[in-house]
């Protein structure tokens, strides 16, 4: 089955991205469910790449969805529509991270370390329990001025 447009199967583009790889080490490594057999059946066609799946591809392979699976990405795109608009969705860790490491990069360095510190003091007291108000308490002093409110003060805007 030919996938939107290319004429390349999503089994084919699987199997040119996973070129050079072990299929089970890269089966273990990236948590694809049913191993190396599994990845072989979505390589053959003999069973269409999971969502679930794909995302572990992606990830494992440093790819995007659009170029793994048109089909998938089309999909995920016409879900967007049925999403309720009104709850808001949590952003996926990377994003997180992303966002994080920005705001991070605008702090002096000594600062960054002083935060550093101060986190790794609260976590080995046994502070994880109260993780979000140690890590704004560490953190906050450091934030640039032009930090978002809803960083500074971990608080969002709420809906009306």
């Amino acid at each position: 089955m030919g996938d939107i447009n290319d004429g390349e199967t999503e089994g084919e583009r699987l199997e040119r991205l996973l070129a050079g790889r072990v299929r089970a080490e890269f089966a273990r490594d990236h948590d694809i469910r049913g191993g190396p057999s599994m990845i072989a059946q979505h390589v053959s066609g003999n069973r269409p790449i999971s969502l679930e799946a794909a995302i572990a591809y992606c990830k494992g392979l440093g790819t995007t969805l659009d170029k793994l699976s048109p089909r998938l990405a089309l999909l995920v795109r016409s879900a967007g529509h049925h999403l309720d608009a009104d709850r808001p969705q949590p952003l996926p860790v990377e994003a997180l991270l992303d966002q994080f490491g920005a705001l991070l990069a605008g702090i002096p360095q000594l600062q960054r370390d002083a935060a550093a510190q101060a986190l790794a003091g609260w976590t080995a007291s046994g502070g994880a329990a109260h993780w979000r108000a140690m890590f704004l308490a560490a953190i906050t002093p450091v934030l640039p001025k032009e930090a978002p409110a809803a960083i500074a003060t971990g608080k969002r805007k709420r809906a009306a």
